[in-house]
This record gives C-alpha cells, sequence and structure tokens, in this order.
C-alpha cells in the first residue's frame, strides 16, 4: 500500500442514533420507564468502526450538521481509529429514533437531514482528496433520489479507478419504495454486496434465499445475505458458503449487520477465505446483538 493511501474509504449518511427500550407496555398519554441512550451512527459508520478496530486505515465521510450531533460523531470515529471527512452544512445533523422491542428487533424514525445535500460535485472533491484501495458505499445514498445522482456517480469512480467495491442495501422499507432496478442496475460496478435476506427476495422477485443468490451471483462476482438468527449466506461463481449465528443472547439487533460487513471485508481484504471471512463476520455480530446500542463493539 502507498504512503497516504487509505485502504477503506466509506461513504454513507452520517446519523445520531436515540436507542429506547420500552421496559414495560408504551403507555400512550403518560410515561414508559425505558432504557435510553444516545450514540453515534449512520450508514457505514459502525462499518467503518469494525474495520478499524482490525487495525486497517479508513476514512468515513458524509455531510452533516455543523452542531451537537456532529461533533459526537467526530469524536467518537476519532476514538474508534476512524479519520472522518464531513461536509458540513447549515442543516441539522440526521437522527434516528430505534424502539428496540423484546426480541432485539427494532422499529426506526428516520431523518436524514443534511445527507440529504450529498452532490456528485462532494463526491469529485472527496476522490480528489482521497484516495483509497477499496470504497464502500451505503445503500440509503442510492435509495433516496436526491443523493442517487452522487451514489451513481461515487461507485462508477471508483470502479474506473480499479478500486475494489461494495455495496449494501440496507433497508427494506425505502427499497420497495425505491424499486430493485436501483440498486441491480450498478451491481456491476461493485464487488462485493451485502444484503439480508428479505432484501435479497425483494430484488430478485426469488421464492427463496438460494434462488435470490443465484440470482444476484449472475450481476455481482461475490454476494453476502445475512439470515438474522439463521446465520449467514455467501457466494461466488464457484461455490456457496454458509456460517450459523454465533449469538447466545440478542438484546439489539441495531449495527449487527454493519458489524458483521466491516469485519468480512477486512477478512477479504487480508486474503481470508470466504469460510474464516463469514466466520468472523458472525462473530463481530454476536458481540453487538449481545448488547443495547451499535457501537459499543469496538469499545472492548
Amino acid at each position: 500500500m502507498s504512503a497516504g493511501v487509505n485502504q477503506f474509504l466509506l461513504l454513507g449518511d452520517l446519523m445520531v442514533d436515540v436507542m429506547v427500550q420500552p421496559l414495560s407496555n408504551i403507555a400512550p398519554t403518560s410515561d414508559t420507564p425505558s432504557n435510553i441512550r444516545f450514540t453515534r451512527g449512520g450508514a457505514s459508520g459502525n462499518i467503518a468502526c469494525a474495520i478499524a478496530e482490525a487495525k486497517s486505515s479508513v476514512t468515513y465521510a458524509a455531510v452533516s450538521g455543523d452542531d451537537w450531533g456532529s461533533q459526537l460523531a467526530r469524536a467518537d470515529f476519532l476514538q474508534h481509529g476512524v479519520t472522518p471527512h464531513f461536509f458540513v452544512r447549515d442543516l441539522p445533523t440526521g437522527t434516528v429514533v430505534a424502539i428496540v422491542n423484546p426480541d432485539g428487533q427494532r422499529a426506526m424514525l428516520t431523518d436524514r437531514g443534511a445527507n440529504a445535500q450529498l452532490t456528485t460535485a462532494l463526491v469529485d472533491e472527496l476522490f480528489s482528496e482521497i484516495a483509497a484501495e477499496h470504497f464502500h458505499l451505503s445503500g440509503y445514498e442510492l435509495l433516496d433520489p436526491a443523493t442517487r445522482p452522487a451514489g451513481y456517480h461515487a461507485l462508477k469512480t471508483a470502479h474506473a479507478r480499479a478500486w475494489s467495491t461494495s455495496l449494501d442495501a440496507c433497508s427494506l422499507a425505502p427499497l420497495r419504495a425505491a424499486g430493485p432496478h436501483v440498486i441491480l442496475s450498478v451491481l456491476p460496478w461493485v464487488t462485493r454486496f451485502f444484503c439480508n435476506e428479505e432484501e435479497a427476495v425483494l430484488l430478485t422477485g426469488a421464492s427463496s434465499v438460494d434462488e435470490a443468490l443465484t440470482i444476484l451471483l449472475a450481476q455481482c462476482g461475490e454476494v453476502i445475505i445475512t439470515l438474522g438468527s439463521r446465520g449467514a449466506l455467501a457466494g461466488t461463481t464457484e461455490r456457496r458458503h454458509y456460517c450459523a449465528s454465533q449469538a447466545s443472547s440478542v438484546v439489539d439487533t441495531t449495527g449487527a449487520g454493519d458489524a458483521a460487513t466491516g469485519a468480512y471485508l477486512v477478512a477479504r481484504f487480508d486474503e481470508c477465505d470466504i469460510d474464516e471471512s463469514l466466520d468472523r463476520a458472525m462473530t463481530a455480530a454476536a458481540r453487538v446483538v449481545a448488547e443495547l446500542g451499535a457501537t459499543r463493539a469496538t469499545r472492548d
């Protein structure tokens, strides 16, 4: 690796996460005792922290506000060994309120805030300032029409520079609203594609996850599909790989996919085979789901 060149450059949505875990049934017009945490969140942000934890150099780029949320995120990234690269705008930093159910699943209320200001001009500025060997794009940049041109431009630019690339589908509801073509159209520029089982089936119209993997592999050389409590499945044109979940308890699933993605990318970057990479991914995910909030896995 050349001096001054990052191993990883990530572009995503910067968010402040407000995690709410009600301790009883929600009282519609009164108080409900809850566990509440404020943390740095954001699409690909936890991937960046997982990469940095593995001692790889990583820059995380996003559009932020000039506010407390941006300051919180910057400090947290630096603490975790991630280099933040924020384009500051006169809008609030994005915020997510996540309501965590007793089974660890969550519903998310999202305000993208300044993230919607990502443009192709900012992408050009980013690529003129930072060199890398691998580029990862959060799928949220493609799912929102406001940032879709910038997301396309970023992936195309990285591909043209012969960097390896990766993309995650991110979220089922906005994917359904945007339509599968938004993701499928860029897969020829993507080295590794990450999604969960529901997203894979939606993208392909398949009747099973195995069929969905076959269809996705026709457009992208390496596909990783998380299966929730059942683990994860990955495939290349040569063979398929499965790894069971390693979680012994589940408190909150927020950030588990990001942790798995970061661990997998670093393992593959270090030339691990897919079986070992999946095993590392499931180990990382198991650490995350054991506690409330998405950022604690890198604090051990």
